[in-house]
């Protein structure tokens, strides 16, 4: 499986797209994605084997030539067609696999029910992670701003610089006071970089269905993970923890470079966060404490929480009636409310509380950024608009996106010092 499968990259030479994609119809490839100069296909020719298999494969071309990526099976086959060679029918061993599998295909409801498929993908990526060249060491410890992992990961930031999702579809790198420095990407509207992390000179983000890490000056691109939608990704130097919307929002780690994935936890988890060696997991009524390797574990708190924050000695969380509480770590005395309404988001200083509320209606009057202290007795709105999203806390500012005009969402900046709101431009 692994000699068939593992990545492999040719060239061959082409008369043109139109002898490319003409070839491609002719022999049973669909088109999955077109770009410019690149096209993802699959075959079509390949069933029920393909289900299982990652039989994706792009091509990068030019007018002469074709570069083909992707399992090397398939790779092979492309090139054959592109050739104008025959594909051999003998019996093989290989076709005598499919057979068996095809055989399978009629068990294929209760084997998805099993789960079976699932760890078949999963077995699949730690084959073709060990297979790559990937090299990515980490000198200095991991940064996790478990506050802005809450609000979608849209920022995070190291002692030179700060890194944040522009528009939530564009990369930007800025120093410490916000002066623009670089774009680092810019995608489609419709995706979102999210879920940022840094470990050393390496930042970590997600885009649609897919992990990503590069070098922090936008070099070296690697997709660690594309098994679907993660959620809470915590990037330590011990791994990378996140919750898998794929797999029953079970927790699951992996190395820094995408190998070994493994399933950590088996509950439908809420919300995660790591402290030091301190994971913190939400799931079901309770909030328990475990160990990074999954082997401790103790409820800490017996009630439903999500985006929950450690600070000083204290929890800080949004119940189950979407209303922002605080509990102290060592249980000695009982939640206390400090925003008596449905809290849409919130962040944290060492001193206040910022946070927006929900409301069933997107116009609702008192939309914007609030703000309150740790006791939640001074409350104030500092900020009005229909629609905010994602506060990200970044230096001495918090950033985060707001309705503007003809229905568009402008990055605001909340100088935490001066307390003025202005917007963010980019060249």
């Amino acid at each position: 499986m692994h000699e068939k499968f593992k990545h492999q990259s040719l060239e061959e030479e082409i008369d043109g797209q139109s002898h490319l994609e003409r070839t491609l119809s002719e022999n049973g490839w669909e088109i999955l994605d077109r770009r410019r100069d690149t096209l993802t296909v699959r075959p079509t020719f390949d069933v029920p084997f393909n289900l299982v298999i990652n039989d994706k494969v792009e091509i990068h071309y030019t007018d002469q030539t074709a570069k083909i990526e992707g399992p090397l099976h398939y790779v092979m086959a492309l090139s054959k067609a592109i050739k104008g060679e025959p594909v051999k029918k003998k019996w093989t061993a290989f076709r005598a696999l499919k057979a068996t599998v095809a055989t399978g295909f009629i068990l294929l409801p209760f084997i998805t029910q099993s789960g079976l498929l699932w760890e078949i993908k999963v077995m699949r990526h730690n084959v073709e992670a060990a297979s790559t060249e990937t090299d990515i060491k980490v000198e200095s410890e991991a940064d996790i701003s478990v506050e802005n992992i809450n609000n979608n990961g849209l920022g995070v930031e190291n002692a030179e610089h700060i890194f944040y999702s522009h528009g939530n579809n564009t990369l930007i790198k800025t120093d410490n006071e916000l002066n623009y420095e670089k774009l680092l990407m810019k995608d489609e509207p419709y995706y979102r970089f999210e879920n940022l992390n840094l470990a050393g000179d390496w930042l970590y983000y997600t885009r649609d269905e897919s992990l990503y890490t590069m070098k922090t000056d936008g070099t070296n691109e690697q997709v660690l993970y594309d098994l679907g939608y993660i959620e809470d990704v915590h990037v330590t130097e011990k791994g990378i923890y996140f919750v898998n919307t794929m797999d029953n929002s079970n927790v699951y780690r992996m190395d820094l470079n995408g190998e070994n994935l493994e399933r950590l936890l088996d509950v439908e988890a809420r919300d995660i966060a790591i402290y030091g060696d301190e994971l913190l997991v939400s799931h079901e009524e309770v909030v328990e404490h475990l160990s990074l390797d999954g082997s401790e574990r103790e409820v800490v708190l017996n009630e439903s929480a999500a985006d929950i924050v450690k600070h000083d000695s204290y929890y800080y969380y949004i119940g189950s009636d979407d209303k922002l509480y605080k509990s102290t770590v060592d249980g000695t005395s009982g939640s206390v409310i400090l925003v008596d309404r449905p809290v849409g988001t919130y962040t944290l200083t060492d001193d206040k509380i910022i946070y927006t509320l929900r409301s069933d209606d997107d116009f609702h009057p008192s939309h914007g950024v609030h703000l309150t202290d740790h006791t939640g007795s001074k409350n104030e709105r500092v900020y009005a608009s229909n629609y905010v999203e994602s506060l990200i806390k970044v230096g001495d500012s918090i950033l985060f996106n707001a309705s503007g005009t003809y229905n568009t969402l402008e990055m605001m900046r909340y100088d935490l010092m001066d307390g003025q709101v202005g917007e963010i431009f980019i060249d």
